[in-house]
């Protein structure tokens, strides 16, 4: 549905954040770039992806990039306390940790693969 949406409202705003937006051409840019990744890479779709960053229109893309992947993702918010960040990607038995490098010493917890999104190059 949200790639039928692209053909036919492609410069429509598809999310506004913090007075930024973007059209539905580039947040499925943006989606896609990441789903590539995803898709390219040996991880269990069963687990859950989580995505630690602040809010921002970059972490949209990167939920709608996880969904179109076939992933679930679970949110966490940086500013949780690293005991919960732990606890939430354990149960959550996350197989991919997207973040920003920023957060490294809170993201103790152990998973399949962390992906630093600046280094990555999946900015």
């Amino acid at each position: 549905m949200f790639e039928e949406q692209v053909e036919r409202t492609p410069e429509a705003t598809a999310v506004e954040y913090a007075g930024q937006e973007l059209s539905y051409r580039e947040l499925n840019r943006r989606a896609n770039q990441l789903g590539h990744y995803l898709r390219s890479r040996e991880w269990d779709r069963r687990c859950g992806v989580g995505i630690c960053m602040e809010r921002s229109l970059e972490m949209v893309g990167r939920a709608v990039g996880n969904t179109e992947a076939g992933g679930a993702y679970v949110p966490l918010d940086p500013a949780y306390p690293p005991e919960r960040l732990q606890f939430m990607v354990e149960d959550a038995q996350a197989s991919v940790l997207l973040t920003e490098s920023k957060f490294q010493e809170a993201l103790s917890a152990e998973c399949g693969e962390k992906v630093y999104l600046e280094i990555s190059g999946l900015r």
